[in-house]
C-alpha cells in the first residue's frame, strides 16, 4: 500500500516582482531550522526580459503566473502597451501556457484568491483619464472552466483600502473570514478586530480586539508597514498575519504570526469574547530589500495553498534571523 503523500501549507507572497513563498506547516511544528521564506520567481525571465510593469502573481493549479501590468515602450515616443496574456512562470520546453488572455488590461492589480476562483482587480483605467469609461476592471478565472469572466466594475474610485459604510475600522481588503466572523487588520497598523456578521443582515459589529497580537505585531513600531492576514483553510480557525515594513536599525522585516481564532460564548444577551491562541510568531530579514530606499517596497498577498512538503525544497532561501543578516554595505 503506498502512503499519502504529506502536504504542506504554503503562503504566497508578492514583493515588488519577486514571488516569495513560506512553508506555514514547518512554521506550526517548530522544525529546526526553521523555515525561511524562499524565491519562487525573480524579477526577470530567463531570457533576460524585464516582467510587465505593474504586475502581479497568482497560483493556478500549484503553478506561478504572471497577470496584468504593462510593457515598457522601446522608445519615449511609444505608449506603454497593456499586457493581457497570463504569463507562466515555470514552462515546460515545447509547451506553452493554456490560460487564456485576460479580457481587459489589469495594471497594478489587488488579486484575492477565494474558493479556489481568482479575483483580479485592476487600480488604474487603462486611459488614465477621468472622463474616460475604464474598460472591464474586474474579472475573476475559474480554473475549472477555464474562464475569465467579467464583473461589475466598482461603483466607486478605487482606493488602496475602502471602509465599509457604518463599520469604523473595518477595511474590507484586509480581512479573514470565520464562520460567522471577520477579523480586520489595518494595513498600517492598529488594533486587529474581531467582527461578528450579523445573522439577519450580515453586516458585521465588533466584538473585540485580538489584544494578544498587539504585542508581537507592532513592537517595536515599524515604519511604512504593508499587513494582510489570510484565513488557512479548516474548521479550527487558524489564521495568519503577515506584516513586513523597516524596523527601528532601517531593516527591512517581515513579521509573521500565525494564531486561533477563539470564541467563547457569555452570559444570554452579553454576547460573546474573542481571543488570539498565537501558535506560531518570527521575524524574518531580507538583505536585498533592506538596500531599497525606506517605504520603497509593495508587498502583497498571492494565495495560500496545500501541496506536497518537498516542493520548494530546492527554491533558493531568500530571508535569514536579525544576527544572520550580512551587513548592508557587503553585495
Amino acid at each position: 500500500m503506498m502512503m499519502a503523500e504529506e502536504k504542506d501549507w504554503f503562503f504566497y507572497v508578492n514583493m515588488d516582482d519577486d514571488l516569495l513563498v513560506l512553508d506555514l506547516s514547518k512554521l506550526l511544528a517548530r522544525s529546526s531550522p526553521r523555515p525561511e521564506f524562499k524565491l519562487v520567481h525573480g524579477s526577470y525571465f530567463p531570457d533576460g526580459r524585464n516582467l510587465p510593469e505593474g504586475m502581479r502573481y497568482i497560483i493556478v493549479n500549484s503553478k506561478p503566473y504572471i497577470v496584468g501590468g504593462k510593457s515598457c515602450p522601446k522608445r519615449p515616443s511609444e505608449p506603454f502597451k497593456p499586457n493581457l496574456k497570463v504569463i507562466d512562470c515555470e514552462p515546460t520546453e515545447g509547451n506553452k501556457t493554456t490560460l487564456p488572455m485576460t479580457c481587459a488590461p489589469k495594471i497594478n492589480p489587488v488579486v484575492v484568491t477565494l474558493k479556489d476562483k481568482i479575483y483580479v482587480l485592476s487600480t488604474e483605467p487603462v486611459g488614465y483619464a477621468e472622463e474616460e469609461e475604464s474598460s472591464a476592471l474586474f474579472e475573476v478565472f475559474d480554473p475549472v472552466t477555464g474562464l475569465w469572466t467579467i464583473l461589475p466594475n466598482p461603483p466607486s474610485p478605487l482606493e488602496d483600502d475602502a471602509i465599509a459604510s457604518g463599520v469604523p475600522k473595518a477595511y474590507v481588503s484586509r480581512f479573514a473570514e470565520f464562520k460567522d466572523y471577520l477579523v480586520n487588520v489595518p494595513c498600517w497598523g492598529g488594533d486587529v478586530i474581531a467582527y461578528r456578521l450579523d445573522p439577519i443582515n450580515g453586516i458585521p459589529k465588533p466584538v473585540g480586539e485580538l489584544v494578544k497580537l498587539r504585542k508581537v505585531l507592532w513592537q517595536p513600531f515599524l515604519e511604512f508597514p504593508s499587513t494582510f492576514i489570510s484565513h488557512m483553510s479548516g474548521d479550527d480557525g487558524l489564521m495568519c498575519i503577515i506584516s513586513g515594513g523597516w524596523d527601528p536599525s532601517n531593516k527591512f522585516c517581515v513579521r509573521v504570526v500565525v494564531f486561533q481564532l477563539l470564541v467563547t460564548s457569555l452570559a444570554p444577551g452579553e454576547g460573546f469574547r474573542v481571543n488570539a491562541d498565537i501558535k506560531a510568531n518570527e521575524t524574518y530579514y531580507f538583505k536585498f530589500y533592506s538596500l531599497k530606499p525606506t517605504g520603497d517596497l509593495q508587498i502583497s498577498p498571492v494565495a495560500m495553498t496545500l501541496d506536497r512538503s518537498d516542493k520548494h525544497d530546492n527554491k533558493p532561501g531568500a530571508s535569514c534571523k536579525n544576527e544572520n543578516l550580512p551587513k548592508l554595505h557587503e553585495i
